[in-house]
C-alpha cells in the first residue's frame, strides 16, 4: 500500500527530497520555480532554515499549513532539501 501524506503514518523514512516531490510539486515545480497560485521561487530563496521550518509547519499566504499532516522531523527534512534548490 502507498503511503501519502493525508494519512498519519506517514513513513519517516521518505528522504526530504521524496517529501518535498509529494507534498510541494504542486505548486512549487520540481525545481522550485513553477510558482502556483503566488508561490515562492524556491530556488530564489534567501530563508534560513527555521523561517523554512515555521512557513512549513504553519502555511503562508495560500500555502497550507502542513504541521498536521507531516511530522517534526519530516518538516526539517524538507526544510533541509529546499537548500539543494537554491541556484
Amino acid at each position: 500500500k502507498e503511503t501519502t501524506t493525508s494519512e498519519n503514518n506517514t513513513s519517516a523514512k521518505m528522504t526530504g527530497g521524496e517529501l518535498y516531490k509529494v507534498n510541494c510539486t504542486k505548486c512549487h515545480g520540481e525545481d522550485g520555480k513553477l510558482g502556483l497560485m503566488g508561490s515562492a521561487d524556491l530556488s530564489q530563496s534567501q530563508m534560513d532554515l527555521n523561517t523554512r521550518i515555521e512557513i512549513i509547519q504553519n502555511g503562508k499566504g495560500a500555502m497550507t499549513s502542513f504541521g498536521g499532516q507531516l511530522s517534526k522531523e519530516q518538516v526539517n527534512e524538507i526544510a533541509s532539501f529546499l537548500e539543494t534548490l537554491r541556484k
